[in-house]
């Protein structure tokens, strides 16, 4: 047999997985569709750009023990995402002093709910209205924008942990995520573990304790198979790029896939000439600018206050996102710089003659990702649970959309599912 193990997707969680199994004395076989590994964590420097930019995840959202732990063994440094937040609504450009409107009451609310239920629901019962417009407006926006889901779907109790639970303290890998992938492949290769790259999986053939994998370049066969692809993969219909078929066929795991949720993204990267933000408009000083939230077409942007190069990253997220997925890039970069226009008052012209370089990464025309990343359902623990369990201990599932604890849909989530998998491969392994 080719391994013991083939592991299906060079992302976080597949790396992280194929590194415990490695270090084990395990044989295992990296197949990765894309020419490079990374997964949703992908760097770009192009022209017009004088450092690398980051297309894919970004941020450490709180303090996470399974991140920090990886990036120390690692060697790799983080930082704290300091700043100031500013918020521009309804023409009004000023400071954030209360991240939503008429908060308390929400969070008593959510704190109060004894059956989980999608978020639009919850608002509609609990703040009906016109005097709760404005919370609902912020609390949809949140929702959508942050978590990249649908309200009608979100479920309420995800939503209390965040308001609730939740570190608002934000941090980053210093030189990005990329150097932490370069680490996992790195270990994995010294170990015996083997990667190739541009190979896309086709079919799973399967039957107890026996595999046969097969691609466009080849078939390659193990004993188990650990299949770490985003759920828009397994959720993708016959005949698209990264489909896979699974002989015999697992209906049911594509039904459990469809009941958590799946949410695009189209993210920017924009430099300019210089940090023209800082001095745009009159009266106000966004020199420590970090995070700029409005009611723009792209609503949400953040920049380095401590970094001297002029660089904003934008933020289009959820139903929003969905709805302008799969325009020209000249058209959904004209979208940025209209939004640009309207936070700061300068016009479109002026802010294409100050722009060097830009990317937009729309993840939902990405064909091996067919989206962003995960966000919880009502029952989402439950659907989570029976998809990582092993399928006749031959077939396991994992990454950042099933991990039990963590943050969902983050780097932390796929580091967490990634592990487990591997602990549960290793009891049987042995």
């Amino acid at each position: 047999m080719e391994a013991e193990v083939i592991i299906i997707g060079a992302g976080i969680s597949g790396l992280v997985a194929a590194r415990e199994l490695t270090s084990a004395g395990h044989r295992v076989l990296v197949l990765e569709a894309r020419d490079v590994p990374g997964g949703r964590i992908r760097e770009v420097c192009k022209p017009g750009f004088t450092k690398t930019v980051q297309a894919g995840a970004e941020f450490i959202h709180g303090e996470l023990d399974d991140s920090f732990d990886l990036l120390r063994s690692a060697g790799i440094g983080w930082a704290t995402f300091s700043g100031e937040i500013w918020q521009k609504k309804k023409g009004k450009l000023s400071r954030q002093e209360e991240f939503i409107e008429g908060g308390e009451a929400l969070v008593k609310a959510l704190a109060e709910l004894k059956e989980d239920k999608p978020v639009a629901l919850f608002l509609e019962q609990h703040f009906p209205g016109a005097q709760f417009s404005m919370l609902r407006e912020e609390v949809t926006r949140f929702v959508e924008g942050y978590d990249a889901a649908d309200t009608r779907r979100a479920s309420s109790f995800a939503l209390r942990e965040e308001f609730i639970g939740e570190d608002d303290e934000q941090y980053y890998p210093a030189a990005g995520y990329f150097p932490l992938v370069r680490y996992l492949t790195d270990a994995c290769s010294r170990a015996g573990g083997r990667f190739m790259y541009g190979h896309p999986v086709k079919e799973v053939a399967w039957e107890r304790g026996r595999v046969r994998v097969r691609t466009a370049a080849g078939e390659y066969e193990a004993q188990r198979v650990l299949v770490t692809v985003p759920l828009g993969v397994l959720l993708a219909r016959e005949g698209a790029p990264a489909a896979i078929r699974f002989s015999p066929g697992l209906p049911e795991i594509r039904n459990m896939a469809a009941d958590l949720g799946y949410g695009g993204v189209i993210k920017y990267n924009l430099q300019f000439k210089e940090r023209f933000w800082e001095y745009a408009v009159p009266g106000s000083d966004l020199s420590a600018l970090s995070f700029l939230l409005s009611d723009a077409p792209v609503p949400t942007w953040w920049t380095y206050p401590e970094d001297t190069v002029p660089i904003l990253t934008g933020w289009l997220a959820g139903p929003a996102a969905a709805a302008k997925t799969g325009q020209p890039e000249e058209l959904l970069l004209t979208l940025a710089l209209d939004s640009l226009s309207q936070i700061f008052g300068l016009p479109q012209e002026k802010l294409r003659t100050l722009l060097t370089g830009w990317d937009v990464a729309d993840w939902l025309q990405d064909p091996y990702s067919l989206g962003a990343y995960s966000y919880a359902t009502v029952g989402a623990a439950d659907i989570r649970s029976r998809l990582s369990a092993p399928v006749s201990d031959t077939i396991w599932f994992c990454g950042e959309a099933l991990a039990a604890s963590g943050v969902g849909g983050t780097v932390d989530a796929a580091i967490i599912s990634g592990k487990a998998a591997a602990r549960g491969l290793l009891h049987i392994l042995g």
